[in-house]
């Protein structure tokens, strides 16, 4: 066990370290281009609050030409007086404290910037992504200290935040889902585990995992696709899933879909206000075009957003996988996933998810995936011989310190003649 004392100094160190990376870079970064905190897609998910706080979601009322400032994240009808996005709303549910008190400190201080766009609320956007990567790593640390000691989880952990790209979207892309997503379903997770271990189940703490999977659909819809993963956790036989439904009930989960849809609402409400029903497919031509030529190369492999080639320590996860396949537990849940996530977006339009470090899909899985991290760590620290242990080590220090040096020189996207272009993979990692 480390001790209260060491995990609270820890912490207090790390949040030091994020909030300064994440205000440091945006603070030279400047608004109103592709490197600001809301622009393009990161306008898109932000546009509900403006809307909502501000302008009444009143197209008309917006500053002339925003919508192009912000990179046309999203649509603004002059005509209809309606605002059009195709992103989802749970990213600015998750925002919305923050955007608050952004507002209400330029209503007080500043009232001529309280537009939803000024610098307050870019900061606003930077320390909300940092906190909710900061205490969905407590909610991770408490979950993977289940399965492994203490110690263990803490080496773990860092080395996978400082050496993946969920340093990057903690620290530079604020604006996007990954962060959020990858703070709720770490608690899931944890909520999950102290369910299941209990031998009978809590009413509050189904109605918890129910508000939780309602924010995670909220924030990304597809994402339903992967949570049945995450409902497997510890499963070893199949008649374990049935079990665990009548454990549940038939009133409680009826009870818990109403949660989740009550959750929904605010989707459904601007589905409403723009589609005229409750459900609505925002993404226009955009569909899994590759569905029977899945573009897997491009999603694991490219310079431009690969899996592997831009977070090369996942390779260690990976191994993980397969290291898990010995007790048998969790292991396929974590391999059936990753091939999943693999598929859904070598089949899309776009596989590489446009710019970005790293595939950017994997993210929000994280902190499943991070099981199997743990697992080759903990055996690395277990190993005796250090011949072996100490050249493993110093690759994984030279893995994190590629990705960090990575994440501060990428300038968001690839300019490689090609998505195979090695000479320019070779600059960014020695420029």
């Amino acid at each position: 066990m480390l001790s209260k004392s060491f995990k609270t100094i820890s912490f207090a160190f790390l949040s030091i370290i994020l909030f300064f990376a994440t205000l440091n870079l945006h603070s030279r970064s400047g608004e109103f281009n592709y490197h600001s905190e809301i622009f393009s897609d990161k306008a898109g998910y932000q546009v509900y609050l403006p809307a909502l706080f501000i302008y009444n979601f009143n197209a008309n009322a917006f500053p002339d030409s925003i919508e192009f400032r912000t990179g046309e994240g999203f649509i603004l009808n002059r005509e209809s007086n309606k605002i059009f996005t195709k992103y989802p709303s749970g990213v600015a549910v998750m925002q919305a404290p923050f955007f608050l008190a952004a507002h209400v400190y330029c209503k007080i201080f500043e009232p001529e910037k309280a537009s939803g766009y000024s610098r307050p609320y870019h900061y606003a956007t930077d320390i909300a992504a940092v906190f909710y990567v900061l205490i969905g790593l407590i909610f991770l640390f408490q979950f993977l200290s289940f399965y492994y000691s203490e110690k263990t989880v803490f080496y773990s952990l860092l080395i996978f935040l400082l050496g993946t790209n969920l340093f990057y979207y903690a620290t530079k892309e604020t604006g996007l889902s990954h962060a959020y997503s990858f703070f709720l379903c770490s608690a899931w997770l944890l909520s999950y585990k102290k369910l299941i271990t209990n031998s009978e189940y809590q009413t509050n703490s189904l109605m918890k995992l129910a508000f939780l999977t309602g924010l995670i659909l909220l924030v990304r819809q597809i994402n339903l696709l992967f949570l049945p993963f995450f409902v497997l956790l510890d499963v070893q036989l199949i008649s374990e899933i049935g079990a665990r439904f009548k454990k549940i009930g038939l009133k409680r989960f009826l009870l818990m879909l109403m949660i989740i849809g009550l959750v929904m609402s605010p989707q459904i409400a601007y589905n409403f206000y723009l589609f005229d029903s409750p459900f609505a497919y925002s993404y226009g031509n955009e569909s899994f075009i590759y569905k029977f030529n899945p573009q897997f190369n491009k999603v694991l492999f490219s310079f431009e957003n690969g899996f592997f080639a831009m977070n090369p320590i996942h390779i260690f996860t990976v191994i993980g996988m397969f290291l898990l396949l010995k007790n048998g537990t969790n292991a396929w849940i974590q391999i059936l996933l990753f091939v999943s996530i693999s598929y859904v977006y070598a089949a899309w339009w776009s596989p590489q998810l446009g710019c970005g470090l790293g595939h950017r899909g994997f993210v929000e899985f994280y902190s499943l995936f991070a099981l199997a991290f743990t697992a080759i760590i903990h055996k690395i620290l277990s190993l005796k011989n250090s011949t072996i242990k100490i050249p493993i080590i110093l690759v994984i220090i030279a893995l994190v310190a590629l990705n960090l040096k990575i994440s501060y020189t990428y300038d968001g996207c690839w300019y490689g003649k090609t998505i195979w272009d090695t000479n320019e993979y070779i600059r960014l990692v020695i420029s």
